[in-house]
């Protein structure tokens, strides 16, 4: 990717249930969002994360008649390059995958993990008739254990496929790399020792994914474990 190349973009999909969902978010993702955004340059980063919003809740709409099984939590990050050395991250997710930004040694976090006891989603699916068990910290009507996702037709009326966005200016100098990882990775690490761990393999940040994943696992994590790290050090 060039200099004020064409943005670049990066999903992490993660499925519950069943893997019919999930294919086709992976299949479909990038195509609808490039289609949310149209030709040309990209627009204002209201109009970016708008139309975020609107490829995630597209690709669920064309879900339904599809009768499909289980649903996906999904996490995707468009790259711009807006100059030398500089650019732009758009990030918008919905489940509990995350994604964290290394600045300057620091983990930023950049994604939303959307869970059943967060006060607004509590109220917002109560609301709605729906209620929240105890069960492994908290499930929507007792079954699953995140409050937004793409897919779970059977409890739509509580999952809502509404992305949280959020966009982070860079400078590539400070900023090496990013990691996204499902919650196999966050139930045991926090965002700052992630990093930590990437880190530990400069300058060959690509074996950080790798490197996360056997951390994750000495940690105890007995969930899905699924790391991917971006490398942008050498943008």
């Amino acid at each position: 990717m060039s200099e004020l190349g064409p943005p670049c973009e990066r999903p992490l999909v993660h499925r519950h249930s069943g893997s019919d969902v999930a294919e086709e978010v992976g299949a479909e993702l990038g195509g609808e969002l490039a289609r949310q955004l149209g030709v040309g340059e990209l627009p204002c980063r209201e109009e970016v994360e708008a139309a975020m919003q609107r490829a995630y809740l597209a690709i669920n709409e064309r879900l339904k008649p599809m009768q499909v099984v289980g649903g996906a939590v999904v996490v995707a990050l468009l790259l711009q390059l807006t100059g030398p050395g500089s650019a732009v991250l758009h990030c918008a997710n919905v489940g509990d995958s995350r994604a964290v930004l290394c600045r300057s040694g620091s983990g930023v976090r950049l994604s939303r993990d959307f869970k059943p006891f967060d006060q607004d989603e509590y109220e917002r699916i109560t609301a709605l008739g729906g209620f929240i068990s105890l069960r492994d910290g908290g499930r929507v009507c007792d079954d699953l254990a995140l409050t937004r996702a793409l897919g779970d037709l059977h409890l739509a009326k509580y999952i809502e496929p509404l992305a949280h966005v959020h966009t982070e200016d860079l400078e590539l100098s400070s900023c090496p790399f990013f990691v996204m990882c499902c919650d196999g990775v966050w139930d045991v690490l926090s965002d700052q020792e992630a990093v930590d761990a990437v880190l530990a393999t400069a300058p060959d940040y690509e074996r950080g994914a790798s490197a996360l994943r056997d951390l994750a696992f000495v940690h105890g994590s007995t969930d899905n474990i699924t790391a991917l790290v971006v490398d942008l050090s050498r943008l």
